[in-house]
């Protein structure tokens, strides 16, 4: 699957910025999605901005795919990467290595969906003032101050600079 959309091209080079990678995991294991935290700082950076309804929309969407999908490869991949008893390591060295293109594809699918459906939710706005709001929003969806939250922090200054061509 050739994976050329705008969000996903933003979300690489995003995750590839120093912290970035590390504060997202972070997030995911306090609840967050971590494509809808991509998806906060496109649309932000691309100067649109969801208010919290939307982003609760978006959410509820996303919760099936996140739930009977990326889950469970996940935990696959988790599993395989610790190895299995019996199991020679070469083995499951090529076993995660095709779940984790399974992942990609279904983190890709995920985003497509995303972008799509945030389209008509989306107002235009400053650019970084929206990435803060945006993530505002989502993170206070998950009880999570995004004012004082760390990893919410690094993110919006990973932003800073702008990243990406509208979209």
């Amino acid at each position: 699957m050739e994976k050329t959309h705008p969000f996903w091209t933003f979300s690489l080079a995003l995750y590839a910025r120093a912290g970035v990678e590390p504060a997202c995991l972070a997030l995911q294991e306090s609840g967050a999605d971590v494509n809808l935290l991509l998806l906060c700082c496109w649309l932000g950076d691309t100067g649109r901005q969801l208010d919290s309804s939307a982003l609760e929309r978006l959410r509820q969407a996303a919760s099936p795919w996140q739930e009977e999908v990326l889950e469970p490869l996940r935990r696959a991949r988790r599993a395989v990467k610790s190895g299995i008893a019996g199991m020679a390591p070469e083995w499951c060295a090529q076993l995660k290595h095709g779940i984790l293109a399974a992942e990609l594809d279904a983190e890709y699918a995920e985003q497509r969906f995303l972008a799509a459906q945030a389209a008509p939710l989306a107002t235009p706005a400053r650019p970084q003032q929206a990435v803060a709001d945006n993530l505002r929003c989502y993170l206070g969806l998950l009880a999570i101050d995004a004012a004082v939250d760390g990893n919410a922090q690094v993110l919006r200054s990973a932003c800073a600079s702008g990243m990406a061509p509208p979209g």
